[in-house]
């Protein structure tokens, strides 16, 4: 029997005021034969927390400062890895995302981009819809 691997990918979009929540976008899962990978998305680098419970088998991420935003609240995936993952406000402040799994599973987490790139980035596209404006006016 062969095992696959549970990763979590948090991704960045762009970049919000600092003072405000971070907002939970949305939850995407793609999975081949060697992994499974569960991808959410914030509006910004978020801080977030995993922990793995065995039974029933899941993985739950917690996202400090945030609030969820996703219209979409489940997702159900069953590739064999994977049951369903689920978005939920865990508290005023803090966004949860619980991932079932179909049976025990390593796992990984990251993020996908750094704080600095994220920052370059919204630096960059808000300098280019400058650029634009300018030219259009």
């Amino acid at each position: 029997m062969t095992s696959k691997t549970l990763t979590v990918a948090c991704c960045a979009f762009a970049l919000a005021a600092a003072e405000e929540q971070g907002r939970l976008l949305g939850v995407r899962a793609r999975a081949d034969a060697k992994a499974s990978v569960v991808e959410i998305d914030g509006d910004r680098p978020l801080s977030f927390t995993t922990m793995k419970l065995l039974s029933p088998p899941r993985v739950v991420v917690d996202f400090a400062d945030t609030e969820v935003a996703a219209e979409q609240r489940e997702l159900e995936i069953d590739d064999g890895t994977l049951r369903r993952a689920a978005l939920a406000q865990a508290g005023s402040r803090t966004a949860r995302v619980v991932i079932e799994l179909a049976a025990d599973a390593e796992f990984a987490s990251g993020k996908s981009l750094t704080h600095k790139e994220a920052i370059r980035r919204a630096r960059s596209a808000i300098e280019s819809h400058a650029r634009r404006h300018r030219q259009a006016a």
